[in-house]
């Protein structure tokens, strides 16, 4: 572990989802916590975006490398192998709201690092489970499935610096939706409230372009500003502009549901409606636009031949578990209500010849 002095002046690596509000604002918090904290010491905190994707390529070209060097005696593409490179620069290295699919990636990390400085926070409960099964559970962070990795990774910041400062109201909301906490609590019982919810997240996204800088001087208001009135005014400029956006989606994504949505799939037997699309949708659009089936499916080309399917429940109260199928079928994984993951362009053929997933 490092010394307090070695810790102050550390360099700190935060890899971060960079597809939604809980990863980009996750990553913002760890960043604004440490320099809040230690304003005066020469801590460098460098900021990784990345999706799953992404990841699994890094993983995949360690690997080459590590064979590469076994077998021809080169080091060169050690060199550049970014894994090498992560836990040779860094004294800190956190994830938040993301891992790697390969958990044979997760354990590399949680070993190379000297003790305590691997620091995992998540909400997922597949990837959650693969560090039970797979032993790195014990790497410090908070990963709780009833609260988004915002809220994790503020509780565990929190934990760190001692601030004594709580999360905004809007924050909590943002986790409630992205840990489908929303479906859970009676608060979001009411259709006006629930509303609220995909409005708020929505409009967070807009105004924020997922840009880490943003959250960051989110972050800043909370604490040095929160009060209740003013952080209801930013709420509800955000649920605003989140309304007009949301109802422009729906009425769009309507059209697109009618004209190349395909009710000939099925996913584990269970009859589904297939999009085709670069749209990011959910399972309220699904719900909206789509009946008689318990699934939508989104599939997406990615620029590498590969495809990204994205599975949802479009009935709340199912029992099956989208997370859990797409890993035992895919290798992928997420939420019950909520996953994905990243195909090949022969299981995405097959896939289209047998419209069944």
């Amino acid at each position: 572990m490092l010394s307090k002095n070695e810790f102050q002046n550390s360099k700190i690596l935060v890899i971060y989802h960079n597809e939604d509000n809980d990863g980009v604002c996750s990553a913002a918090i760890v960043s604004a916590f440490y320099k809040h904290c230690h304003n005066h010491t020469n801590r460098q905190i460098d900021l990784f975006g990345s999706n799953y994707k992404d990841l699994n390529d890094i993983w995949d070209n360690h690997m080459e490398s590590v064979r590469n060097s076994v077998e021809g005696g080169s080091t060169e593409g050690l060199s550049k192998d970014q894994i090498v490179i992560w836990e040779s620069s860094y004294d800190l290295i956190f994830m938040v709201d993301i891992s790697f699919n390969n958990p044979d990636a997760m354990v590399y990390l949680y070993d190379a690092m000297p003790i305590d400085s691997f620091i995992w926070c998540d909400h997922h409960e597949s990837a959650i489970n693969n560090s039970i099964q797979y032993k790195y559970d014990s790497c410090p962070g908070i990963r709780r499935t009833d609260q988004s990795t915002i809220l994790n990774t503020w509780d565990y910041m929190e934990s760190v610096c001692q601030f004594g400062i709580s999360p905004s109201d809007s924050l909590i909301m943002l986790s409630d939706y992205d840990s489908w906490q929303w479906a859970k609590k009676s608060r979001y019982d009411s259709e006006y409230n629930r509303d609220e919810l995909f409005a708020l997240n929505k409009g967070f996204t807009e105004k924020s372009e997922l840009k880490t800088d943003w959250f960051e001087h989110y972050i800043y208001f909370i604490f040095y500003n929160s009060t209740d009135r003013t952080e209801l005014a930013y709420r509800r400029e955000c649920i605003e502009l989140g309304r007009i956006l949301l109802d422009y989606d729906l009425k769009r994504i309507r059209y697109a549901i009618c004209e190349g949505g395909d009710y000939s799939w099925t996913v584990c037997e269970r009859p589904a409606c297939v999009l085709f699309t670069t749209e990011h949708l959910n399972s309220i659009i699904f719900k909206e636009c789509c009946t008689n089936v318990l699934n939508g499916v989104t599939f997406k080309k990615l620029c590498d031949d590969n495809w990204t399917m994205s599975l949802y429940n479009i009935d709340d109260r199912n029992d099956f578990h989208c997370g859990n199928y797409l890993k035992l079928k895919y290798g992928g994984g997420g939420h019950k209500g909520a996953a994905g993951c990243i195909l090949t362009k022969e299981q995405m053929m097959n896939l289209i010849k047998t419209k069944k997933i």
